[in-house]
């Protein structure tokens, strides 16, 4: 006897035999992330709360394919695909971003690396020479990252922290008018290290594990550069790509975070290439 797979399947379903394959695979995933949110409020009520934690997501601009632009949880990849065959793709995409995040409760905030394709010609080696064209890989089309405040915990404990640590010094409106992102690359946490360490240690035990993730975000990510600034400065020297750590410093008496917005944003073109091709930790 012959099954008819695609009838069992919209059968199950609820849809009618006529879907289309994509269809087909949306309504699965729909039902299976239905599936999981039941067995979630069904072991909630008995279950530890998870420790704080961030989430890494991959924010894909597709000008080509409108349809796979989205957020997607796991870092994409290169494809021979489009108008200048670098396409990018991305998997375990976040369709119901409020389903989400009530799915993962203990998600403190999210980093968002922002990626853009199939819109202008991708960097090369040599663009005369088709033929001396390296490899492309996703970090070449990346533009941007930024921190989004998911935790009102953490944004109080990010204002705490800028009154007692943060005076004096370019930073952003941590408060719940001024939005949630903390833009790229967080030259105001380098600069107050020590300052920071100190206001943390006298805050209360919740503020301080919220901090201690972002802090942990920070060190896996730009760890390494950090160390190789520290070297530079202590030698006194900088180089070209490092030259904003020096702009924090001189702009010190300047504030407001549209002026820290404008600093990163800078800094970031100059910069991110340099660091990107680390991995990012996550947790």
């Amino acid at each position: 006897m012959t099954i008819d797979w695609r009838g069992e399947i919209c059968r199950f379903l609820g849809k009618p035999s006529g879907l289309t394959d994509d269809e087909i695979l949306d309504a699965l995933e729909a039902t299976s992330d239905h599936i999981k949110e039941m067995k979630r409020l069904k072991t909630s009520e008995f279950a530890q709360p998870n420790p704080p934690r961030f989430q890494v997501i991959h924010q894909i601009h597709c000008a080509a394919f409108k349809d796979e632009s989205g957020l997607y949880e796991d870092p994409p990849w290169v494809v021979e695909s489009g108008p200048y065959m670098a396409h990018l793709r991305g998997s375990h995409s976040i369709r119901n971003f409020d389903l989400y995040l009530e799915q993962n409760k203990e998600i403190t905030f999210i980093v968002y690396l922002q990626f853009e394709c199939c819109g202008k010609a991708p960097p090369t080696d040599d663009a005369t020479n088709n033929r001396a064209r390296r490899e492309l890989s996703p970090d070449d089309l990346l533009v941007g990252e930024y921190v989004s405040i998911i935790s009102e915990e953490l944004r109080s404990a990010f204002v705490e922290l800028s009154e007692s640590a943060l005076s004096g010094i370019i930073h952003p409106d941590f408060d719940a008018d001024s939005g949630d992102q903390i833009s790229s690359p967080y030259l105001w946490w380098f600069h107050r290290r020590a300052e920071i360490e100190t206001a943390k240690s006298q805050l209360g035990p919740s503020f301080q594990r919220q901090l201690s993730v972002f802090q942990e975000y920070l060190e896996s990510s730009l760890g390494d550069e950090w160390e190789a600034v520290e070297s530079l400065l202590g030698r006194k020297r900088i180089i070209a790509e490092y030259l904003d750590y020096l702009f924090a410093r001189a702009l010190a008496d300047v504030s407001g975070s549209h002026k820290c917005s404008m600093l990163t944003a800078s800094r970031f073109r100059m910069n991110y290439a340099s660091r990107s091709g680390k991995a990012i930790a996550q947790r």
